[in-house]
């Protein structure tokens, strides 16, 4: 379809040509924000907001196919880079005012995060984190931005990490309650989550002041 035809679909109410752009804008869609929003349900968030975006745009003739300036999919692609960051200011905003409430008490994740050898699947925890209620509040407090940290992340990173270190499962366990096909395979991405996570969280708890 041409970007004429897309934009009297949307004015005509044509549902079949609407669904058509939807369809097949998706892909290129994600590729566009895939660094600003890595987790699939944030990815499908913003595809929605910024389809609804784009109607609204054409309906009130504020897009016509008269004073378009590019290709209707690289106009409909920059909506979704202004709701991505939309979306991804207001998770930080809430994460601020979520500090500033206090949080609970998590285990200690910052030696796994340093020492954590993906090879060590079924071990028994002896190396991994653990929370000692004596430790001193700097401590707990790095430990609780490192959870924070982590859930950022989304799937598939953050439920295979907080069960493995916080919640002691093993990757066999894991793989059954998330749906992979095996412990290997559950190990395999644990093996790429901790590559992602060991330089985005020390980054992050360089940037909040607690050196690493």
């Amino acid at each position: 379809m041409t970007d004429k035809e897309i934009i009297e679909s949307f004015l005509n109410n044509d549902q079949m040509g609407i669904r058509k752009a939807y369809y097949a804008w998706r892909m290129p869609f994600d590729q566009s924000i895939l660094r600003l929003l890595p987790n699939d349900e944030d990815r499908a968030d913003a595809y929605q907001e910024a389809f609804i975006r784009l109607q609204q745009h054409i309906l009130t003739e504020r897009l016509t196919a008269d004073n378009i300036q590019k290709s209707l999919l690289a106009y409909f692609k920059t909506i979704g880079r202004y709701v991505a960051l939309e979306i991804i200011n207001q998770r930080t905003k809430r994460q601020a005012d979520e500090e500033k409430e206090g949080g609970d008490e998590v285990p200690d994740m910052a030696e796994g995060i340093d020492s954590a050898d993906d090879s060590m699947d079924d071990a028994p925890h002896s190396s991994e984190p653990s929370f000692d209620p004596n430790e001193d509040m700097d401590t707990q407090e790095r430990e609780r931005i490192i959870r924070q940290l982590i859930e950022q992340l989304g799937k598939p990173c953050a439920p295979l990490l907080l069960g493995f270190f916080w919640e002691k499962k093993k990757m066999d366990e894991l793989a059954q309650e998330l749906g992979y096909s095996n412990a290997d395979s559950a190990k395999s991405q644990k093996s790429k989550c901790m590559q992602k996570v060991k330089t985005f969280v020390k980054q992050r708890l360089i940037e909040y002041g607690y050196g690493y």
